[in-house]
This record gives structure tokens, sequence and C-alpha cells, in this order.
């Protein structure tokens, strides 16, 4: 689909997080990338003899699924690769320009390799000490488990707050509760339609779907009804490709969320100041979507389908086509004297200039090199101070300053429980104070059991933070009686 006959998702750059990219398949030739980075720590799991490092080809899983290449290819297949092959496709976003990014290796992933990936491709600080050349606009995630983690939901935050869209494939176990990442907070959880434009009955669905788009299903070995889309056959060894362009049919909410990146791909290059936050509200008052007019949200179903002509439209009227500028923090706490540094992430195509900071001079001292906030109270902050940004074309930005010790006092009032059950179900409560300790019920299940509790300092509904009281007890099977979870303070 080109938008209003200009290229589908030019400016804009995809990050897939994925088994990586078998880059040589001539379906690929012409394809604009950057900034690719394999980021399966582990060597054994890697496949490829050795760690992190810059280079995200994908070897081949034990599966020889080259599950990141049928991925990027419903994305970004080139249209003029080989004209005159009839095994030839075309990406949906072909424009775009693509950041492979490889966390998953010949037997999975881990959490840690994933949430440093997605800070990297959202241009925020993280452990390879590198960064993109551009970061990304949308980030795919064909991938997920059905363990939550605070750690993970904290990272999915500021990765939003910086401005990324994050799209997330709902889960292939026919569960009555999307996979994670895809039930996280700010992320476009998407289910599976067959052919027939029903869901597939192995997809996901529950209160935390989003959106549905095709998936397909393998109702035979061929998997005719699945989707098509590149893959490779051969071996990579010694550092000789032996590898041959193939393309086959897989299904799954893995391909359906790929659908979704690459729709939201194209949006986004006309729409660059569009955000996690609007585009939710968006599908939830069916601007870009159509569902059933009766019943527009469905467990089923979510909020139901993009519509290519709802998304041309808005795009022809909307007043998002401007740069914006971004900061994965949107609150800071501070005591007197401390300092610190909120990189500013800018997106769109023209430079954003003329930076204009509004704060109070005798509460805060405040700075801006290259890209770079520079934040010191130079007070005790009894009030949250605000510090506003704006820029020559009239681009803003608003963050706000609290005091640590202000919120301190409340936060230990209760405590934050959150329980998860072997069977993927997860329940969240209350933990009131009784005298020094914290007392909460906790339903008696036949199955084994996670349970934590937390603080929330910063009242964002992300538990075990820096600095936030954790304790957590695992794989458990709770009787009639008290059970005692000890924690510490965490500090990174």
């Amino acid at each position: 689909m080109a938008a209003r006959g200009k290229t589908p998702g030019g400016n804009v750059t995809v990050a897939i997080l994925d088994t990586g990219i078998f880059s040589n398949h001539k379906n690929f030739n012409g394809l604009s990338r950057h900034s690719g980075y394999d980021f399966v720590s582990d060597p054994i799991n890697a496949g490829d003899n050795d760690g992190w490092d810059n280079n995200p080809e994908d070897p081949g899983d034990n599966n020889q699924s080259y599950h990141g290449t049928h991925i990027t290819g419903i994305i970004a297949a080139q249209p003029a690769s080989f004209p005159n092959s009839s095994q030839a496709i075309t990406g949906l976003s072909w424009g775009v320009n693509v950041m492979p990014l490889r966390v998953l290796g010949v037997n999975g992933g881990t959490s840690y390799d994933m949430i440093q990936a997605l800070r990297y491709a959202a241009g925020l600080e993280n452990q390879s000490g590198q960064l993109p050349k551009k970061p990304a606009d949308i980030i795919n995630l064909s991938l997920g488990g059905k363990q939550f983690s605070a750690a993970e939901q904290a990272t999915v935050n500021d990765v939003s707050n910086s401005g990324a869209i994050i799209v997330a494939a709902a889960g292939n176990q026919s569960h009555s509760q999307v996979s994670f990442p895809a039930g996280y907070q700010n992320v476009i959880a998407v289910g599976a339609l067959t052919q027939q434009g029903i869901p597939a009955s192995y997809s996901n669905n529950g209160p935390y779907l989003d959106l549905m788009a095709p998936g397909g299903e393998c109702s035979d070995l061929l998997c005719s009804t699945g989707i098509r889309s590149l893959s490779a056959q051969g071996a990579l060894m010694n550092n000789s490709d032996q590898r041959q362009s193939t393309w086959k049919n897989l299904a799954g909410t893995s391909m359906a969320s790929a659908h979704v990146s690459a729709l939201l791909a194209i949006m986004r290059s006309a729409l660059p100041a569009l955000d996690s936050n609007q585009l939710h509200t968006l599908i939830s008052k069916n601007r870009l979507n159509h569902s059933n007019p009766e019943k527009p949200f469905d467990t089923q179903t979510g909020w139901g389908q993009l519509n290519s002509e709802k998304i041309l439209a808005f795009m022809d009227t909307s007043t998002l086509d401007h740069g914006q500028i971004w900061a994965a923090k949107k609150v800071l706490y501070l005591n007197i004297n401390e300092r610190q540094t909120i990189p500013l992430i800018i997106r769109g195509d023209s430079p954003i200039a003329g930076f204009k900071l509004e704060y109070d001079h005798e509460a805060l001292s405040v700075s801006l090199n290259n890209n770079e906030l520079i934040v010191q109270a130079k007070t005790e902050l009894n009030t949250a101070q605000l510090i506003n940004i704006y820029s020559n074309e009239n681009h803003y930005l608003s963050l706000k300053v609290q005091a640590k010790a202000h919120a301190a006092p409340s936060i230990m009032n209760h405590l934050y429980v959150s329980v998860d059950n072997s069977g993927g179900s997860h329940s969240e409560f209350r933990a009131p104070r009784k005298g020094g300790q914290w007392q909460a019920f906790v339903g008696t299940t036949f199955d084994k059991q996670n349970i934590q509790g937390s603080s929330d300092l910063d009242y964002d509904g992300v538990y075990c933070e820096p600095g936030e009281f954790c304790a957590r007890i695992e794989e458990i099977t709770p009787k009639d009686t008290n059970i005692e979870i000890w924690g510490d303070i965490i500090f990174h």
C-alpha cells in the first residue's frame, strides 16, 4: 500500500527483535537497513561462537525457522529485487529502514537480552555501550513468554516515553490471556486471523488484546493457508554461507504482529509526532480500525482490525505531521544538590532548533547540551517543579521534578502484591500495613505460584524498580497458613 503515491514507510525505522536476518536473501536486494546488532549474550545459544556484536545475521535456530527473516519479509521485502521471479513478494511497508536486532538464538532468548535490545532500539542507554544511527519509530516483537516482569514493564515504559511504538504478538497457546511483552501497558498486542477473517484457534486473547491481523493457519504440511514470506535453506558454517533463498508459509500471531507494524510504519512516516498513548486512544475510538459497532471491544478480537482507508484519511487531516521532542522519563526524583542527565530523543525529518527552557531558577538548575537535559535540585523540593521545553518550530515537552523524600512517607503504607500462576494467569492487589508488617490474602490454587511484593516509589504501576522495596517467592503452592517474604531495596 502506497500512502498517496509516496514510498510506504519512507524515513521510518522499524526495529525487528527476533532471530536476526538472512541478509543475502534475493528478495532483500535494495533493502534499506542500519544499526543491526546481535544481542544474544550466551555464545552457545547464539550459535555463532560469540556473544553481543554488531552482526545480526541469523545462522539458523534448532528448527531452521529463519523466523526473523520471515517477519522482516512481511514488513519490508523489496518489490524490485528480481522482477522476473514468480517467487518474489513485496513487503507491506517496503520503503522503511530496517533495524535487525537478534535476541533469539538457537534455543530462544533471555529477558535481559531483550531489555537491552529494546533500549538500544529506542536510542536509550544500554549495557552494550552502543546506540543506533537513528532510533526506531516502530519496534516489532514477534516473541513472548507467560511470565510478567516488572523490569520489562519499566523498560517498555521508558521506550514508549521516548516516542517508539511497540507492537507484539499475543501468543499461540489458545490462552485467555495474551503473552508478555504483548500484555504490558504501552504495547499494541496483536492476535491472529485466518484466511476467512475469523480468530485463529491458536491465538491468545483476553482483556489486554488490542488488534487482530492476518496470521493464517497451518492445516496441512505445506501450511498452504499460512502467511507466505522469506526463508532460507542450507548451512552457514565456518564463515562460508551455503544458504539459498527460499520462501515458505508460516502461521501465528508473529505474522499478525508484523502486519500491524508495517501499517503503523506507513502511518508514522507521515505523522512522526504520533506516540503510543495517542495511538491507543485512536484505536479505542475506531479512528483507524473497524470492529463490531454494537461491541467495539471484545476479548476475542480486541478493537478489531486496522483499516487502511481510515488510516489514510486520518493521515490526510492529522496535525501530528511534525517532528517531536521525547524523553524516556517524564518524572524526575531528586534530592537537594542531586543531578540527573536526561537524553532527549528528536523524531521527524526536519531538525529542531532554538530550544527555550522554562523553569523555576530558584529551585532548579537546568541546561541543555547536545540534546541532553541536565537537571539539578538547588533546594529541597517541597512542591513539584515543571520544566517546559520549547523550540522555534513550537515543539513542546514538559517534565516534572519532585523530591525523593516527598513521596517516601506514603509509599510504604501498603505494598503491591502480584501473583503469577503456572497456568498463565496474573493478578495484582494491595497489601495494607498491619503494625510493622503488611497483610494480604492470596487465593489457594492447585498449581505453583510466584508471589511478589513491592512498593511503588513513583506511582507508575511498575514494581521492583531501583530504590523500591521488592520481595519475591517462587513456585509455591500456598496452604492455609502465613507466608513470609523478605526483600531488599534494589539499587542499580
